[in-house]
């Protein structure tokens, strides 16, 4: 089982600034049928990388989830509501 660990600076901008519940985040992890993606843009770059995805929680609200992959943790970095240019970059990096 993978763990997810979200900073408590984490929660209060998911909560606050993005409106997105913990429980959303952990719904789009379990719903995700198109992969991860890599954020290769220079002022996101991290190490281990930045990776991302977009999917619908159970109630069919759209988010965009940044995270970081290390052995068996994901780190969020964030969770939000995609803008259409957003979702077209991703469609375009899985190829479809």
């Amino acid at each position: 089982m993978i763990n997810i660990e979200i900073a408590p600076s984490i929660k209060h901008k998911l909560k606050t600034k993005h409106n997105v519940e913990i429980e959303e985040v952990i719904e789009c992890f379990a719903n995700v049928t198109q992969g991860f993606v890599q954020d290769t843009r220079e002022e996101h770059k991290t190490n281990p990388p930045t990776h991302y995805f977009i999917e619908q929680t159970d109630n069919a609200r759209l988010l965009c989830i940044a995270f970081i992959h290390t052995d068996e943790t994901i780190v969020l970095k964030t969770a939000f509501e995609p803008s259409q240019k957003r979702i077209q970059t991703y469609k375009n990096a899985v190829g479809k």
